[in-house]
């Protein structure tokens, strides 16, 4: 519950609360549609007293608390008897969401008049359902009213060590519905599982951490039950390019060696016998690498027929993607080489390697 700015002095310089009462008065006329002496606040549709205090909109019953102690409250506060208007102090408590929920009277909304019944339009029954620890149970569906009334307060009465056993869990509660879909696919799999029920499992594992966490089995020659399961939450894609790129630096030949396999069929000993035999030097352009990765000069790239798959030599950086970006079309590349030798007003100023291939030519 968000907290007020208004200090405790304030409240009591404009208000008046009779705690025997439950009287809560304007000291002070702050508009036209207030007066000294007349109540504070409206009744809202949901049974709660709304008082607008100095641009502010609070809750009549916890601005009372704040009134009496001078600080607000950690906790909610809810009328003992179930009236939200009888702002008695000796009707109000604090209590915890928790408590609220499973103390607390029927909502304004209920229409059965009976707390934790409802009509079921789909079943054409009576619908019981209980609320603890912020998760909604499933008692059942009845014939008539006070079955369904009787059901519920049998469940009211289970001890909260017992986990409600004889109750299963609500399957429409969004924070159950990735534990369906769990249970969903290890009977899709064909798996076989020591857990009877959807009802067994769910109320066994309870909940999962994340949406993308699942169940495993931790003895694979066993089936998956009871005794027999783990969550399993799958590695963030950051922490997972983290462990790469440090088992990368502390491993670089293993993973040369796997790529050039992976990449091309080839061994580290058959791309040092390539290298050897071009004399450490690009087959295009004849010259070393050039390009640094960090603070390393990178390795000759491997060069490949696209089509056949072929390997064909050894390229610096450049060369290779010059290649690609010409398609290994051998038309574009001629093209590319007579544009530029064209357009060369000076012959002289050519670099050697353009005047040998002209020459050639």
């Amino acid at each position: 519950m968000k907290e007020s700015g208004l200090t405790v002095e304030r409240i009591r310089n404009v208000l008046d609360y009779n705690p025997e009462t439950g009287a809560l008065k304007w000291r002070i006329a702050l508009s036209r549609r207030t007066s000294v002496g007349s109540e504070a606040g409206v009744k809202g549709t949901n049974g709660r007293r709304y008082v607008q205090v100095l641009g502010e909109k609070l809750l009549a019953h916890r601005l009372i608390w704040f009134y009496v102690h001078g600080v607000w409250p950690t906790a909610n506060i809810s009328p003992k008897n179930g009236d939200y208007d009888d702002l008695r102090l000796e009707n109000l408590r604090e209590q915890s969401l928790s408590e609220t929920s499973f103390k607390g009277f029927r909502a304004t909304s209920n229409k059965s008049g009976i707390k934790g019944v409802s009509w079921s339009s789909n079943k054409n029954r009576w619908l019981a359902v209980i609320t603890r620890d912020y998760r909604r149970y499933h008692i059942g569906y009845f014939i008539t009213k006070e079955e369904a009334a009787a059901a519920y307060e049998a469940a009211n009465l289970e001890s909260p060590d017992k986990r409600y056993a004889n109750v299963r869990p609500y399957r429409k509660l969004k924070s159950r519905k990735h534990l369906w879909g769990i249970w969903s696919q290890l009977i899709s799999e064909g798996n076989k599982t020591a857990w009877l029920t959807y009802d067994e499992f769910a109320m066994d594992i309870k909940e999962v951490p994340s949406a993308k966490s699942t169940i495993i089995a931790k003895d694979k020659s066993l089936p998956i039950g009871p005794n027999n399961w783990e969550i399993m939450v799958p590695v963030s894609s950051s922490l997972r390019y983290s462990e790469n790129k440090k088992y990368r630096e502390n491993n670089p030949d293993k993973c040369r060696a796997y790529e050039l396999k992976r990449d091309f069929g080839i061994t580290i000993s058959q791309y040092e016998e390539m290298l050897s035999a071009q004399d450490g030097c690009c087959a295009v352009c004849e010259r070393p690498e050039r390009v640094m990765r960090g603070d390393k000069v990178k390795r000759l790239a491997v060069d490949h027929d696209h089509t056949t798959g072929k390997i064909r030599g050894l390229l610096c950086s450049h060369c290779n993607q010059a290649i690609g970006k010409f398609e290994d079309n051998p038309v574009f590349m001629n093209r590319a080489s007579n544009y530029v030798i064209k357009h060369r007003e000076d012959e002289k100023s050519l670099p050697n390697n353009v005047v040998k291939l002209k020459e050639a030519r």
